[in-house]
């Protein structure tokens, strides 16, 4: 060891020592500090909530500790009002000398709840007319928009009537009435019903039940492809498309799908110009036909059974106009009119007869005259049902 190193010894031991007084120093400050009590503050419960309108609050508060011990006070800022839909913040704020640590909450008043929709009875009305003439009695309440019934929206199906209303806060409330139907023998009711079209014939018959402000039923077939784009008509000016089936021939009663496949057509086409199939249909001859079973012994009664089976309704008629046998409109205007008395009278004519442009009027205002009301076709009117003979 030289003399320079030895001299260069103590300076370098003094500067390790000094570095590690330091270090120690800093160890122990840091030790102290890890040991001191610190000021902290948390919420009780969650940090957000949502109360339903007009329900009580009561507000579960926040925790202060300074280490491990609970500190006090804890102020705080804020309310909640559930009267008043809306969104509100409360602060919690622990202060020690210059600390001051806070927690918030949200608090989320809200309407949650549908209105209330009270019925007074029931939904009753006579067969064979509107749902919509049905008279209701109903109120809708809402416990935040108060009475709600002007905003009632009324739905009349075929069976049934619902009343849907949504509050402000776009809760929905929705009730669904099953009609009851009852007849009433004093009722005096007629259902127009047109057979065999559309024809080159059958706008005529349209102007004149337009000119009374007259609704009627058209059972329609395939027999005048140009006359197809009537049924748009028919349809656009609120009558009934009811479907006859396509070709309207007695070869159809050789088996159920011969039947089924004619009817199927035909509301493929009525389909095309109305947006739907109809389930009204009547039966070519009627259900009382007896030149079906030269086809196959007892269809009517299988078609009868399994059409209904399958969702159709089945109409034949209680007044003939022999439309079929005379062009007299007399004798056309006397078959109808002395068939008359109080009931549901569904009146079988063909809108390919030209008969009618001149006995059709006639009818129609001896029946208005005398306190009938005209009504087409839908599902909830009287099935009139021939004896089957086949």
């Amino acid at each position: 060891m030289n003399e320079k190193t030895r001299k260069n010894k103590p300076s370098f031991f003094r500067l390790y020592t000094a570095l590690a007084l330091i270090v120690i120093t800093v160890a122990v400050v840091l030790f102290a500090v890890a040991l001191r009590p610190r000021l902290s503050i948390k919420l009780i419960g969650d940090s957000e909530i949502a109360v339903e309108y007009g329900e009580s609050y009561t507000d579960m508060g926040a925790k202060a500790l300074y280490g491990r011990k609970e500190y006090s006070p804890v102020t705080v800022e804020g309310e909640v009002n559930t009267s008043k839909i809306g969104t509100y913040v409360i602060t919690y704020t622990v202060t020690r000398n210059k600390t001051v640590k806070q927690v918030q909450r949200t608090v989320r008043v809200c309407d949650t709840k549908p209105p209330v929709i009270t019925v007074n009875g029931q939904a009753v009305g006579y067969k064979g007319e509107p749902v919509a003439d049905i008279a209701l009695s109903f109120t809708a309440i809402d416990n935040v928009d108060g009475n709600c019934t002007a905003r009632v929206e009324r739905i009349n199906n075929a069976d049934n009537i619902v009343l849907k209303v949504t509050d402000r806060s776009g809760n929905e409330a929705s009730v669904t009435l099953p009609v009851k139907f009852i007849v009433d023998p004093g009722r005096r009711v007629i259902y127009l019903t047109f057979d065999d079209g559309p024809s080159p014939n059958t706008p005529y018959i349209l102007d004149i039940l337009k000119q009374y402000g007259v609704k009627a039923t058209f059972f329609v077939t395939g027999q005048h492809e140009e006359s197809f784009g009537t049924i748009k008509r028919i349809h656009a000016e609120g009558h009934t498309v009811a479907a006859h089936t396509y070709s309207h021939k007695w070869e159809i009663y050789k088996s159920q799908e011969d039947y089924f496949s004619d009817l199927d057509k035909i509301n493929g086409i009525i389909k095309k110009y109305t947006g739907k199939p109809s389930t009204l249909i009547r039966f070519p001859g009627g259900s009382s036909n007896k030149v079906s079973k030269q086809y196959k012994v007892g269809i009517m009664t299988e078609l009868a059974a399994e059409t209904q089976k399958r969702g159709y309704s089945y109409f034949d008629w209680n007044i003939d106009s022999m439309d079929t046998s005379t062009t007299d409109p007399d004798k056309v205007f006397n078959n109808i009119t002395s068939h008359l008395g109080n009931g549901y009278y569904n009146v079988l004519m063909h809108d390919t007869k030209l008969v009618h442009r001149e006995a059709l009027p006639r009818v129609i205002e001896y029946c208005l005259d005398n306190g009938y009301r005209f009504l087409p076709l839908d599902e909830t009117s009287p099935s009139t049902h021939h004896s089957i003979r086949n």
